[in-house]
């Protein structure tokens, strides 16, 4: 069985966390291995008997034991696994992340073992220079597939670099009978974006709006939290309080906590869904619902464009001009219309499916 180390977004992020489960899923005969994340992991996946948890530190490894020793450690792995979506931004400190990734990289390339890429989009970034850093580690790779067409022009030049729908349209679980007159808003929280936190009291102001005028038309509405260690409850919250109390009996909140299935299950109930949140959009078209998009970043923008659902869609920055009253005129019947997304989703793992499988 191949031995594959995976590097992860591991902050309790449901979107990220079904990349996970999709791939453990996908491959029962094959070894993964994830390091550095919370020991609550050991518990989210504790049925996969084909997934390891591990605390102790690679990069700890490489500065304490310098090179050789970290080569030995790696010599036990066959595959470097890249997996994840807003992976490749460029925040103040990211520098040192790439400092890191590079470390890792230039370690399989050296004991000339594959590495992957699989689900990510690139940026947002301000600088060329962080372009060209990832482009000479992107070189080194054995395949990319990028999830937007955005992303993939950027390095198109690259023989390695492909793109294809996101992974989370492959998922696969079981249909449910929709809550008749339901709407799910997933949202976000603004306070820890800087180039968005200026509209967190806009933003709150029309989630309300949308909440009561949803119940004004004998709609159940469930506020989702898709990643708790991002805010998304504290944003929950301050909506709660400035909605007046008599609303409180048609509104259910579901938090993401590692309860993947029970949280899915939550989610595809609703007949329809007000997406902040990146993968609550993708979700939203897995489970047949009916969407508005509220975006917040480019990347919400870019793969919407990609699968042709940019008819209907507020901008975060534009939201205060935004007619609660045509949502619910549109929402419905706002759905993918090209089918073909689901199966090219599992194009993802084309190049992957070569080097696992054992000879």
């Amino acid at each position: 069985m191949k031995k594959v180390l995976v590097c992860a977004y591991l902050e309790f992020n449901l979107g990220d966390d079904l990349f996970l489960k999709i791939i453990f899923e996908k491959y029962p005969n094959v070894n993964f291995v994830i390091f550095n994340c919370d020991k609550k992991y050991k518990k989210l996946f504790r049925n996969y008997k084909n997934v390891r948890i591990e605390n102790s530190l690679i990069l700890k490894i490489f500065k304490e034991f310098g090179l050789k020793s970290i080569i030995k450690k790696l010599q036990n792995y066959d595959i470097l696994l890249y997996i994840g979506g807003s992976i490749f931004m460029q925040f103040n400190h990211w520098k040192k992340q790439f400092k890191n990734r590079k470390n890792i990289i230039d370690l399989f390339s050296y004991n000339k073992k594959p590495i992957f890429i699989i689900g990510a989009n690139f940026g947002p970034f301000y600088e060329k220079t962080f372009v060209n850093l990832y482009k000479k580690e992107f070189k080194k790779c054995t395949d990319i597939c990028f999830r937007d067409t955005y992303s993939y022009n950027l390095f198109k030049d690259l023989n390695n670099v492909r793109v294809e729908p996101d992974v989370i349209f492959q998922l696969k679980t079981k249909s449910v009978k929709k809550i008749k007159k339901s709407i799910g808003i997933s949202i976000i929280n603004l306070k820890n974006r800087d180039n968005l936190k200026t509209y967190q009291q806009i933003y709150n102001l029309k989630i309300k709006e949308i909440i009561e005028k949803a119940i004004s038309k004998n709609n159940i509405v469930k506020l989702f939290c898709f990643c708790e260690r991002e805010g998304d409850m504290i944003a929950i919250k301050d909506i709660i309080k400035i909605l007046d109390k008599r609303y409180y009996k048609n509104i259910s909140i579901v938090n993401y906590s590692g309860n993947i299935n029970e949280f899915l299950l939550q989610f595809k109930q609703m007949e329809n869904i007000i997406g902040s949140r990146f993968h609550a959009c993708i979700l939203s078209q897995v489970f047949d619902q009916g969407l508005y998009p509220i975006i917040y970043s480019d990347k919400i923008y870019n793969v919407l464009k990609d699968i042709d659902m940019l008819h209907e869609y507020t901008y975060i920055k534009n939201l205060k001009d935004l007619n609660v009253e045509h949502i619910f005129k549109v929402i419905s019947q706002n759905k993918i219309k090209n089918y073909d997304v689901f199966k090219k989703s599992e194009n993802q793992f084309i190049e992957f499916n070569k080097y696992v499988h054992d000879d």
